[in-house]
């Protein structure tokens, strides 16, 4: 039975993200944690894991909670992308499921805002069919008098 200490951990688009708010290049950072920049390249592509060593130079070089590097942000994002995908405003479209995890992954930002635009739109929905049945309330009420 494999233990949780034998997963590969595969952080790409937030190693990248956490970067890009430090405002390090990839050089810059290869340099701070010691490791080629083509190594950083290949984490970012999630093309090789981050070992537990790049992980706490990361945290101890640039103070960081390694929190930061945690999934559920992500997988909370991609739970929301999917009930909003599931609207059937979008029936007629076929979005992977693994475009809408990327998506999480990759863009909170567009992710959040989606979800804002979401919520707007049901918040409109809802007033068009609260007004639709004030109205045909007032002309059943016409029609008896």
């Amino acid at each position: 039975m494999a233990s949780d200490s034998g997963k590969k951990l595969f952080v790409g688009p937030r190693f990248r993200r956490i970067r890009r708010q430090l405002g390090l290049s990839q050089t810059q950072i290869a340099e701070g944690l010691g490791i080629s920049p083509s190594y950083i390249n290949l984490i970012e592509r999630n093309q090789r894991p981050v070992t537990a060593q790049i992980l706490l130079r990361l945290a101890e070089t640039y103070d960081l909670d390694l929190r930061d590097l945690a999934t559920a942000d992500e997988d909370r994002f991609f739970a929301e992308l999917n009930e909003i995908f599931s609207d059937p405003l979008f029936r007629q479209i076929d979005l992977p499921k693994q475009e809408l995890r990327d998506l999480a992954e990759l863009c909170p930002g567009v992710t959040h805002s989606l979800q804002r635009l979401y919520a707007a739109y049901t918040e409109a929905r809802r007033g068009e069919t609260m007004v639709a049945a004030q109205m045909a309330d007032r002309d059943e009420v016409a029609r008896f008098e």
